[in-house]
């Protein structure tokens, strides 16, 4: 039962009708009165959750009986390993057993035990026949067979056996990776003299250690773990099962409450929305109908929803469906975490399930047998299936986002990313700092898209060398984010797709500007002409009549000088040679290095031409960091003497 250096930590919790002996029974088991409250020793009724330690291992939380504090018992249990159904020997199976087993199964604790106490207030007869009672209770259940302990907390009848059968089952507990995302929701908080705001919880996940800074959700509001104490003992860390006090900068006790989470930063999202499988009992007395207000119970908060049935009208008692529950408060869940339904009022529970989309979208009604199809694959035990359906979703993700909405361990989902790498269904990458998940179709419909684009492109401008990249690529601005775009272009470029050409021009790999003898010899006079017309380059009317063509014709071939680099175009309609815009710079240098500032004028007489060129040149020469305009002068820019 080791876990790391420690024993594995193990957490069990009560259940039972009000006044069977659930606090006594733990006062018996651990010397630990759990009734802290005046009104509660007053009353002689639990109202608050209570904790005890049986062990360095086991932790013991007491939850009330009263149906009116059925969301404190809800909470209590929402984060045990295994349960304690108490039954008083003397009553035998009253209502409120029967809800808090309703709600056990609902969260599906898997294991446990059945305490019969009060037994020396009862004959074996009658006791006997109280057993037979829950073993019909209990069948086809996670109760069923398991032993029936017979206590009685004053007398300490049967409590050693009890405790035994307790440490037995505690040692059945499976050793599971933590996982990488620390989750603590708040059932506790409160202020310690000297220590300030005390927070108690058990964890859910990952791990923690003093100086760590977690997040409060849905607040998103950051503090420091100024100390960790379990079983009231100092941790320097601690791990997912143990029931933890953290004791928190930052926040006051107003400003936490039950129900909030604490988590890894930037791990979780809180939500308005979730997705979810849910079954209504078999014994409520109601249907769950469409769009019906109810309570929701998840890990230790309770809110209102509106519950929107997604493959039917209304679940019936006993069936089972998809549901969208729309939330009036936000909540920070994951993936696979449990919850419990109740009616609004009266209150009763109804029925229960486990999450499958913790961040959905509102989903409508034409789209709803797309969503069933979806939440069911989000059921699906497959992890590749899952991971596939969660990308293929959000077409990309970072690997811990994907590791948080999976519900998986790193572990899994490290496992199956690298098998769906290998096989070619996902691509892997780097970005922003993170690695990054993208499904491998995501690039495939991206580049056949591209390349389509390429071909009508290339057929309506065949003497051009390529597009602009910013000006194809506009159109995935909005599906895909830029860093992915900048990939699968990377991608193209290096699998001979497409290829880069100068000018930051994109083209089909195989296309290529085929010119006739005669286009060929204009672009060779054209080039000529620019580069011997130096800073003062004839307009394209002019160009066009030496040429004998139009100006259409004119610009055509014009644009081929500028897709070879050889030219650029200003204002669309002056063309300089790219040794002349050179040749510019370096007089540029040469002139500030002899003063810090230039006027226009200065320019002008410096590369010998009118204003009408010297205007936009200069400028080309601002946008590229060669100059810097400072109102009605120039500086030398950085990129200036980097030409040298």
């Amino acid at each position: 039962m080791v876990y790391g250096n420690r024993m594995r930590p193990v957490i069990l919790g009560t259940a039972g009708h009000i006044d069977h002996g659930k606090t006594a029974l733990v006062k018996a088991l651990t010397g630990t009165d759990t009734d802290r409250l005046k009104e509660e020793q007053s009353r002689g009724i639990t109202i608050e959750l209570g904790y005890a330690f049986l062990n360095e291992q086991i932790a013991i939380i007491d939850v009330p009986g009263h149906e009116r504090f059925i969301k404190n018992m809800v909470a209590g249990v929402a984060t045990v390993d295994y349960a304690l159904l108490v039954i008083a020997a003397d009553d035998g199976i009253m209502p409120q057993t029967r809800e808090h087993f309703d709600i056990l199964r609902l969260l599906d604790v898997t294991d446990g035990l059945v305490a019969l106490t009060k037994c020396d207030l009862a004959e074996d007869d009658w006791i006997d026949l109280v057993e037979e009672e829950i073993t019909s209770l209990t069948e086809g259940s996670f109760l069923e067979n398991k032993p029936v302990m017979r206590v009685d907390s004053l007398s300490k009848r049967g409590i050693d056996e009890l405790k035994a059968a307790i440490i037995e089952l505690a040692g059945r507990k499976k050793e599971q990776a933590p996982g990488s995302i620390f989750r603590l929701p708040v059932d506790r908080v409160f202020s310690m003299k000297g220590f300030g705001t005390v927070v108690t919880g058990s964890a859910l996940s990952g791990s923690v250690a003093v100086d760590d800074k977690l997040t409060l959700l849905p607040q998103g509001e950051e503090v420091r773990v100024r100390g960790i104490q379990s079983q009231g003992k100092t941790h320097t860390t601690a791990t997912a099962g143990m029931r933890l006090a953290l004791n928190v900068t930052s926040l006051g006790v107003d400003d936490i409450s039950r129900g909030n989470v604490f988590a890894t930063p930037s791990r979780l999202n809180p939500t308005f929305m979730i997705d979810a499988s849910c079954r209504v009992l078999e014994n409520s007395p109601v249907p769950l109908e469409q769009r019906q207000r109810i309570r929701l119970h998840i890990g230790t908060k309770e809110l209102m929803a509106r519950a929107v049935i997604l493959d039917s009208d209304r679940l019936e008692p006993g069936q089972e469906g998809l549901v969208q529950f729309r939330l009036e408060e936000r909540i920070a869940a994951q993936r696979l975490d449990r919850y419990v339904i109740r009616r609004y009022s009266p209150q009763i529970t109804m029925g229960g399930g486990r999450l499958l989309d913790a961040h959905p979208q509102k989903h409508r009604k034409r789209h709803v047998k797309e969503v069933v199809n979806t939440l069911q694959l989000f059921g699906d035990s497959k992890t590749d299936k899952l991971l596939q359906q969660i990308l293929d979703q959000q077409k990309v993700l970072p690997f811990d986002d994907l590791v948080t909405r999976s519900g998986l361990s790193a572990e899994q989902v490290e496992e199956t990313i690298g098998t769906l790498c290998i096989e070619g269904d996902v691509i892997e990458l780097e970005a922003k700092g993170n690695r990054h998940v993208c499904p491998q179709k995501v690039y495939e419909e991206f580049i056949e898209g591209l390349v389509a684009k390429l071909d009508a492109y290339h057929k309506k401008y065949p003497l051009r060398g390529g597009v602009k990249r910013n000006e194809i690529l506009a159109s995935w601005k909005k599906q895909l984010p830029d860093f992915l775009i900048k990939h699968f272009v990377e991608l193209g470029l290096s699998n001979l797709t497409i290829k880069s050409m100068s000018g930051d021009l994109l083209a089909r790999y195989d296309f290529s500007v085929q010119l006739t003898k005669k286009q060929r010899a204009a672009v060779q006079t054209l080039e000529e002409t620019l580069r011997g017309a130096g800073f003062r380059p004839p307009l394209i009317g002019l160009l066009a009549a030496d040429l004998l063509l139009d100006e259409k014709q004119t610009r055509q071939l014009l644009q081929i000088l500028v897709d070879q680099g050889k030219a650029i175009n200003l204002e669309g309609k002056i063309y300089f040679h790219m040794a002349i815009v050179d040749k510019g710079v370096s007089k540029l240098q040469e002139a500030f290095k002899k003063q810090t500032e230039l006027t226009m004028s200065e320019f002008r007489t410096l590369v010998d031409t009118s204003r009408k060129y010297s205007i936009p040149l200069l400028n080309y020469y601002d946008s590229k960091g060669y100059t810097l305009r400072r109102e009605a002068i120039r500086i030398a820019g950085t990129k200036l003497y980097a030409k040298e």
